[in-house]
């Protein structure tokens, strides 16, 4: 009769059919939010064509996913609402994180009119301080298990940062910057 067969492969556990959905539903999202307001303008029917497009793929991602065998994302996780709000936390957390992480070198030479090495020298601080804050939440976080206390306080210093980072203007120091960025990482670093 012979040895049983494995149930599937690696690769056929791979969901293809939804990743391909997810890009094909991301990218447009993506270009529109690039494009619009500078290349066209946001009622250009272009621009509404490529929101209306992603917005249909992500419905057929959303079908695919329920559908799947081992889905890429599955769509059920999010009936958790722990799970739920902590994934739309997180999201918006590190959209700001990655946000400032793309904006403030080019503020640093724009505006403040520093070197490129030194705008990219003026992010170590924030990486610094990224890496202590995972090591320090992560330790909190095993230790009295707390999360929502955690994840709160993580909010709300991304909160701050973000908004102390948005008042800077021409006369803004190097010392004040890199305090924004602390504080700005401190929260988007915690769980």
């Amino acid at each position: 009769m012979g040895a049983p067969r494995p149930r599937a492969t690696a690769q056929a556990l791979h969901d293809w059919l939804g990743t391909a959905c997810l890009v094909v539903a991301a990218v447009p999202l993506l270009l529109a939010f690039s494009w619009a307001g500078s290349t066209y303008a946001w009622s250009s029917p272009f621009i509404i064509g490529l929101f209306a497009f992603s917005v249909l793929m992500w419905g057929v991602f959303y079908l695919r996913e329920m559908h799947a065998d081992e889905p890429v994302l599955n769509p059920r996780l999010f009936r958790n609402r722990i799970y739920a709000v902590s994934t739309v936390a997180s999201a918006v957390q590190s959209a700001a994180m990655f946000g400032a992480i793309m904006f403030l070198p080019l503020f640093v030479q724009g505006v403040m009119g520093k070197t490129a090495t030194n705008s990219g020298t003026i992010l170590m601080p924030m990486m610094l301080a990224a890496i202590v804050t995972s090591i320090g939440a992560g330790q909190l976080l095993s230790r009295t298990g707390r999360y929502k206390a955690v994840v709160l306080a993580g909010f709300i210093a991304v909160s701050v940062g973000a908004f102390l980072l948005s008042r800077m203007t021409i006369d803004t120091t190097s010392a004040r910057l890199v305090a924004y960025m602390v504080i700005m990482v401190w929260g988007s670093a915690w769980p």
